[in-house]
């Protein structure tokens, strides 16, 4: 019987390593944000700006004219101010001109010049409340409007509206200047507004203005709301426009959640205000219901986000466990590669002397061939024993040795590290005593860093694999085995670093698939350890280095497996 020679290594497959093909060949899983506003925000918008302008310019329209109905949209409420319906106007031309985070050039500074005109009106009628009329700026005034308060100033802002237009002036200003400032002062200014409009839903003056300082009128109050609403609408990329109106939330979850947190309240309250008109309960009553009402309207709301938070939950715990066993497959897959570099040599050599024991004439001779190829067949079966411990070790946690996992790894990548040129130096500090670890996992988390380590250094390059005992103070002196693995590749730039432990981003766009980095800090922070990282671009020693910090048993402890 003649024995053939193995196969190629180009005509070699191993399941491994054709599941690793497959993963790899999976599409490349990213999560794009969005960059353009979509139109739909840009349609409300521009329709909120464009209304609040119109009604702006009616009621400016009828102070001219002095014309009550045009000045007077809200019948019975009083007119709002010429200066007001001015500041408006200006506002809302200036909220049109920036509606698009790209807008620039001439269309940002026109806008900004109306809001400081707007803030200079408020800033005038501020002045007033400090000195009284101004004599040049009483000549500007125009003709009183037969339903405006007696005694009023015609062109004074109310003390609310005179914050609430000071407010959103700057909120225009700094819109794409200082996101943080004009985010918080829109939230401000949007309760602001929304109190005044409730004042006038529930007759609660004080609310609106009071009659002290002068009212805010209703179709001023409503404007403002409008603006307001419109600036948060006009940059749906930030907060908290992001997190409130995200696909992932649902179009049925963001409607509960935006009726139940804001209309349906004022209507309880009108409600419960209806009631009290009708002489149907006291006050206390009246108080009572709303309190009960809007409480449970809240818990409902409480349970309903934390029932989908829940799902989310247990859905993304699903699809981590798949990521794990997929990263686990590809790790399998890089091994397969590697053990058949060491396979085959023996392999060859099994051959070989086959022939030579076929052709050989002396039986001793046969014997000491016989014997050689009998150490290749052990070579071949410790190698493929390794390989299938890999997959059979137990992932429950146990007193194991560390030495004995560390050089397991190495030996199981020794053909890659041959074939590439490169010097493995293991330095295990005695005594390292057992801890309390997954031997299979670890194994898997320690292989992928030796593997990344080996594609990130030159030929001829050095990777040190060291463990030793240690103290980690940062974590109240815990006793710690400290197992490190540097490389003296080129090292990473702060940016890689930075997003190092992210899924699905990787360096390596035709062989990663970004999950290597990611399941081994999962794995290790499982058993009760953090994983560390530091990396050098310049310089004689730069490289990388990824520590693993796994806690020891404190001596005396009892220790049984789950």
């Amino acid at each position: 019987m003649r024995v053939g020679l193995p196969r190629p290594k180009s005509e070699m497959v191993f399941p491994g390593a054709l599941m690793q093909q497959r993963i790899l060949a999976m599409p490349h899983v990213t999560f794009p944000r969005p960059r353009s506003i979509p139109s739909v925000w840009s349609l409300l918008v521009n329709t909120a700006s464009g209304l609040v302008c119109i009604g702006a310019a009616i009621t400016l329209l009828g102070w001219i004219q002095s014309r009550d109905t045009l000045a007077q949209i809200a019948s019975g409420h009083g007119p709002m101010r010429w200066t007001t319906a001015l500041s408006i106007l200006l506002l809302g031309l200036a909220m049109l001109l920036k509606r698009n985070p790209e807008t620039g050039g001439a269309a940002v500074t026109i806008a900004d010049i109306l809001t400081l005109l707007a803030v200079t009106l408020a800033g005038i009628s501020m002045i007033e409340y400090v000195t009284g009329p101004l004599p040049l700026y009483e000549q500007w005034n125009m003709a009183n409007i037969a339903s405006a308060r007696p005694g009023s100033i015609p062109g004074r802002m109310s003390v609310g509206t005179i914050l609430g237009v000071t407010m959103l002036s700057v909120c225009l200003f700094a819109l794409d200047r200082v996101p943080k400032l004009c985010t918080a002062l829109l939230s401000f200014g949007i309760m602001l507004a929304l109190a005044a409009v409730c004042g006038f839903l529930y007759k609660a003056r004080q609310l609106a203005g009071g009659r002290i300082l002068d009212a805010m009128s209703v179709q001023t109050a409503i404007s403002l709301l409008a603006l307001y609403s419109a600036a948060f609408a006009s940059r749906p990329l930030r907060e908290p426009m992001l997190s409130l109106f995200a696909p992932e939330l649902g179009a049925e979850a963001r409607m509960e959640l935006l009726i139940g947190t804001w209309a349906l309240p004022i209507l309880i309250g009108l409600m419960v205000k209806l009631g009290y008109q009708r002489e149907w309960y006291e006050v206390p009553f009246a108080l009572g219901l709303f309190a009960v009402a809007v409480v449970s309207l809240q818990t409902f709301l409480i349970w309903r986000s934390d029932f989908a938070l829940t799902r989310l939950t247990r859905n993304k715990q699903k699809l981590e466990e798949v990521l794990r066993k997929n990263e686990k497959l590809a790790v399998a897959g890089r091994l397969a590669a590697s053990i058949s570099h060491e396979i085959n040599n023996p392999l060859e050599a099994i051959s070989n002397l086959l022939f030579l024991i076929r052709t050989s004439d002396g039986l001793e001779e046969q014997h000491r061939y016989a014997d050689m190829a009998t150490e290749e067949l052990r070579r071949v079966s410790q190698i493929t024993t390794q390989t299938l411990s890999f997959y059979r070790e137990s992932t429950r946690p146990e007193l194991a040795e560390i030495v004995p996992i560390l050089e397991s790894s190495v030996q199981l990548l020794r053909g890659k590290i041959k074939s590439l040129g490169l010097q493995v130096v293991e330095e295990y500090t005695e005594p390292i005593p057992q801890l309390v670890c997954s031997p299979g996992e670890l194994r898997q988390v320690v292989v992928n860093l030796i593997s990344n380590a080996l594609d990130a250094t030159p030929r001829d390059g050095r990777i040190v694999v060291r463990a030793s005992r240690s103290r980690s103070w940062t974590r109240a002196g815990t006793n710690v085995v400290r197992i490190a693995i540097a490389d003296s590749g080129s090292g990473m730039p702060p940016e890689v670093l930075a997003r190092v432990f992210e899924p699905f981003y990787t360096t390596k766009e035709k062989t990663g698939n970004g999950l290597g980095l990611w399941v081994a800090a999962d794995l290790v922070e499982k058993q009760g350890g953090w994983m560390k990282v530091r990396s050098i671009t310049y310089g004689r020693h730069k490289g990388t280095t990824f520590a693993i910090v796994l806690p020891l048993i404190e001596a005396g402890s009892d220790f049984s497996t789950p």
